[in-house]
C-alpha cells in the first residue's frame, strides 16, 4: 500500500534540513530538487574562469503509487583569456538519466563564500537520488 500523493508531496518538504546543501520544492505532482553545487572563479597564469554548475532532479508522482524521474545538469563558463584578450562564454545542458560524480580542485575563490586559495568541489548525484528515493520507497512508491 502507498501513501496518498498529496500527503507525500507535503511530507517530502521535511527533508529540507540545514545539513543538506540542496533545496526540495513541490510543483504540482512533481518533486523538484535543485542544487547549485559549483559557483567559483578559478585563476591561472593565462586566464580567469568563472564557472557555475547546477543539478536538478525531478520526480513526478503518479496516482498508482509509481513515479518517474529525470536528471538535468547545466553548466555556464565565462573564460577571460588574459594572453589573447578574449572572452569566451559557453553554456551546456544535459537531460536524461545519469549517474554523475565530479571532482574539481584549483586555485580560486568561491563566489558564495569568502573561501579562497586552493578550493575544491565534489558532486555525486546518487547521494541526492538515494535520499529522495529512500523516502518515496518508505511511502510505498516504486519507480517505473
Amino acid at each position: 500500500m502507498y501513501k496518498e500523493k498529496e500527503e507525500v508531496l507535503k511530507d517530502i518538504l521535511q527533508l529540507n534540513t540545514p545539513d543538506i546543501p540542496w533545496k526540495i520544492e513541490v510543483e504540482g505532482d512533481a518533486i523538484i530538487v535543485n542544487y547549485k553545487w559549483m559557483d567559483a572563479k578559478f585563476f591561472s597564469t593565462t586566464d580567469i574562469t568563472d564557472e557555475v554548475r547546477n543539478y536538478t532532479y525531478k520526480i513526478t508522482l503518479n496516482n498508482d503509487g509509481t513515479y518517474t524521474d529525470l536528471d538535468q545538469s547545466t553548466k555556464k563558463t565565462v573564460l577571460f583569456d588574459i594572453l589573447n584578450g578574449k572572452i569566451e562564454i559557453t553554456k551546456s545542458k544535459s537531460l536524461g538519466h545519469e549517474k554523475k560524480k565530479f571532482f574539481k580542485i584549483g586555485f580560486g575563490k568561491k563566489n558564495d563564500s569568502d573561501e579562497q586559495g586552493i578550493i575544491e568541489y565534489k558532486f555525486d548525484n546518487e547521494i541526492i537520488k538515494k535520499k529522495i528515493e529512500d523516502f518515496l520507497h518508505g511511502c510505498g512508491y516504486r519507480k517505473i
